[in-house]
């Protein structure tokens, strides 16, 4: 019998900003992982079912061993290659995702989240041109499909990555994508205000930032009450 194992990850990065001039405004990452719905069937590998159970334990280092050992016996087995970047990512070891899903990628060239975990590690690593390609190629392979699951990521991390190398107006089109695909993603109203605060349109910058705190970003609160008007009065 099949047994299928489902891993729900979230992570939100909620960063302090500072905008001691326009040029040094910085990303938002809030959301970056946000809803990561990723399914495993264990296809009875023994290697990948000892490496969950090390997984659910929180024993990465062990786990790691065995997704490692379940990719030596079966390359062609796309699941180990997303444990393994499940653990990698725990322990932090970008570099080790790289490597991962460089291997991945060759094999595998038709998994859009290959692409994108790849990105957000060479996001990590401060290689923002391999980042822009792979979450290019993760959004192409998707085939811009608004039911791929992931898709609102793939351009939220573009996105980022643009603000991060100064590429506004690449930027706010990236997050035009997502609040196309999610209305109420706060992060995508939160850093299409910086692009356009950087593209000198205060307004819009301004209305964003209203949006992203009425659902649900406190932080820009700050940006509301120090470069907004109207955002002086009624918020505290």
């Amino acid at each position: 019998m099949i047994n299928t194992l489902l891993i729900r990850m979230f992570l939100i990065v909620l960063s302090v900003f500072s905008f001691t001039n326009v040029s040094q405004a910085q990303v938002d990452d809030v959301v970056n992982y946000n809803e990561n719905t990723l399914k495993y069937n264990l296809y009875g590998d023994p290697n990948l079912v000892l490496g969950n159970e090390f997984l659910e334990a929180g024993a990465y280092g062990q786990a790691k061993k065995y997704f490692e050992k379940a990719i030596e016996q079966d390359s062609l087995n796309p699941l180990a290659y997303e444990n393994l970047g499940i653990v990698l990512k725990r322990l932090n070891d970008h570099k080790g995702i790289l490597a991962c899903f460089k291997k991945g990628k060759r094999i595998f060239n038709d998994k859009p989240d290959f692409f994108y975990f790849s990105g957000d590690a060479n996001q990590k690593l401060g290689n923002y041109a391999a980042a822009i390609k792979d979450y290019t190629d993760a959004i192409a392979i998707s085939g811009n499909a608004s039911d791929v699951e992931l898709l609102y990521l793939y351009y939220f991390n573009r996105g980022n990555t643009y603000i991060k190398t100064r590429k506004y107006n690449q930027a706010k089109k990236d997050f035009d994508q997502v609040i196309a695909l999610d209305p109420y993603h706060y992060g995508a109203f939160t850093n299409r205000g910086m692009a356009k605060y950087n593209l000198k349109d205060k307004a819009g910058a301004c209305s964003d930032w209203g949006k992203a705190y009425e659902y649900g970003n406190s932080k820009t609160i700050t940006y509301l009450k120090k470069y907004c008007k109207e955002g002086k009065a009624g918020l505290n």
